[in-house]
């Protein structure tokens, strides 16, 4: 025999088994929360990737790209002319530029004879007007006499 008796062993049987169904339960309802849970996040899964259209989105996106390669294709042709034609420009602009700096330097030179005509203009005036005072000063310093000298040419000139 056991040191309990048959009654208190019969009702340590039920206290662990309501235990043993208290735990159970516990679990249980935890487990249904998770699921719960999880059930609850797949469904928002699935609105954010479902659709109504007829087509599978991705039959749809292989249909767009289907005539992107030739566009892509289409728009580098054209991009390689358009970096042709910019090469042309800048070496066009480079013709010019080299022009420009010829006319400008042509230019220079211009100001540069002009301005030395200019000088010159101006000291041929200034000796003329030296010349003729000089003259004015002889013709009166001197007699007709040496001045008809002086006019003479000298043997030798012409």
């Amino acid at each position: 025999m056991s040191p309990l008796s048959e009654p208190v062993q019969i009702q340590l049987i039920v206290a662990f088994g309501l235990i043993a169904v208290a735990i159970i339960s516990a679990i249980g309802g935890v487990l249904v929360a998770k699921v719960s849970k999880t059930e609850k996040h797949a469904k928002e899964s699935l609105a954010q990737v479902k659709n109504s259209h007829k087509t599978n989105l991705r039959d749809d996106l292989d249909g767009g790209f289907s005539g992107l390669g030739a566009q892509v294709a289409e728009l580098a042709e054209t991009l390689g002319g358009l970096v042709e034609t910019v090469s042309e420009v800048k070496r066009d602009q480079g013709g010019m530029k080299s022009e420009l700096r010829g006319i400008r330097r042509d230019q220079t030179v211009d100001r540069g004879v002009a301005a030395a005509d200019r000088e010159q203009a101006t000291h041929d005036r200034e000796q003329a007007a030296r010349d003729r005072e000089h003259i004015r000063v002889l013709e009166k310093t001197l007699t007709p006499a040496q001045l008809r000298e002086l006019r003479q040419p000298q043997k030798g000139e012409s």
